[in-house]
């Protein structure tokens, strides 16, 4: 352990770390949109259409209706003769009240005023999220508002409180598909509760345990329904990486397909049993290269700044968990993260990565408080000594 530099000490004040935060935001996307641009690519027009279908009382059905949220403010812009980009400035102002949310959190759970400045800073530096603020996708808003919601929700003290955060769950739950995992992440963390106010109730916690499972897989049954076609076409023809990259992974001979006359969800099941070898080889390795974020046609320095950055980070998040294992927040961490790894190793990684975005700001959450144990604090804040009770 070791005294913090005096340049340092400064920033252990949360007005002054939140004042530099600011400013870093505000330079980082003006340097970003000068750099990237706004951009409009082959999934913005999906959202633009439905958008359109919604100004005409038109709600977008099947899969179309998991973009909803998305496309509804899209259709705002439309209705006020507003450029569509201007949704852009919508998603960055968004991003910033996502980063005040992830102080918060931060310092609500580490009661520690060193970690929240790390998380935020961690954030900042992973320039991707300022990109992605730029690009008419859903990446963005839905991985920040996931932060705000949760926000929401563990600071709500009142009727009003829960209100608003469950207003604000719902309409993350409908940005995009894997909402679905948001909610049933949101959901354990509710049970959680459930569980141990009645932990003199096993009969009644088992029966509010089987009702989770079962909504849960009647609402991944829904959400795969419009899906699941594209999943058996990836599966058929070894796609490791969407679209179309295999990475020189071969489909096995015989390769057996269910009938796509089950039940989404049954169809997937059917899948794993049949073909188990070829479905466990090829999901360790979308899981891997999604958390391993390098691709084999980044360049060289692209995949060496991933590498330095993001690997040891992963190391802080595991020492940041084991730090706080006794706070309820965990439970909604870990299931959506597990939902988040999942829904990749079943389906595709994207050839841009960006299906991690939703996770990293829990990652850099976890990471600064085992980056925090590394510094001595002094003063009125608590020597690294990270609370127990949840």
């Amino acid at each position: 352990m070791f005294n913090l530099p005096k340049v340092f000490h400064k920033y252990r004040n949360e007005r002054t770390g939140i004042y530099i935060l600011f400013l870093t935001w505000v330079i980082s996307n003006i340097i970003a949109y000068f750099y990237f641009g706004i951009m409009i690519s082959v999934d913005s027009e999906l959202y633009i259409d439905n958008a359109n279908s919604i100004t005409i009382g038109d709600w977008p059905q099947n899969r179309e209706f998991f973009y909803s949220a998305y496309s509804s403010i899209i259709a705002v812009l439309i209705f006020f003769r507003l450029k569509v980009t201007w949704i852009v400035l919508f998603q960055i102002i968004i991003s910033g009240m996502a980063i005040i949310s992830i102080y918060k959190i931060t310092q609500r759970i580490s009661k520690n005023n060193i970690a929240p400045f790390i998380a935020c800073s961690l954030y900042l530096l992973w320039y991707e999220f300022q990109q992605w603020n730029l690009i008419v996708y859903t990446d963005s808003l839905f991985a920040n508002s996931v932060v705000i919601a949760v926000f929401l929700l563990i600071s709500a003290k009142n009727k009003r409180g829960y209100f608003f955060a469950t207003i604000l769950i719902t309409f993350v739950v409908l940005i995009r598909p894997t909402g679905v995992g948001f909610l049933i992440a949101i959901l354990g963390y509710i049970l959680y509760d459930i569980i141990h106010l009645n932990r003199e109730k096993p009969i009644f916690n088992v029966l509010v345990l089987i009702l989770f499972f079962g909504f849960s897989l009647i609402i991944l049954n829904e959400v795969l329904r419009g899906f699941i076609t594209s999943f058996m076409y990836s599966y058929a023809n070894a796609e490791i990486i969407y679209p179309k990259i295999s990475i020189g992974i071969e489909k096995p001979e015989g390769l057996d397909l269910p009938n796509d006359t089950f039940q989404p969800l049954i169809q997937l099941m059917l899948f794993i049993i049949r073909n188990p070898y070829y479905m466990v080889k090829i999901s360790i390795i979308k899981g891997l290269l999604f958390l391993a974020h390098i691709k084999p046609y980044y360049s060289l320095l692209h995949n060496v700044f991933i590498a330095c950055f993001l690997y040891p980070i992963y190391y802080f998040t595991i020492q940041g968990f084991k730090s706080i294992s006794k706070n309820k927040i965990n439970v909604f961490t870990v299931v959506f993260f597990v939902f988040q790894f999942l829904a990749i190793s079943l389906t595709s990684e994207n050839w841009d990565g960006r299906f991690l975005l939703p996770i990293l700001p829990w990652i850099f959450i976890y990471a600064s408080i085992g980056i925090s144990q590394i510094f001595y604090l002094s003063g009125r804040e608590i020597p690294i000594t990270i609370a127990k009770k949840p």
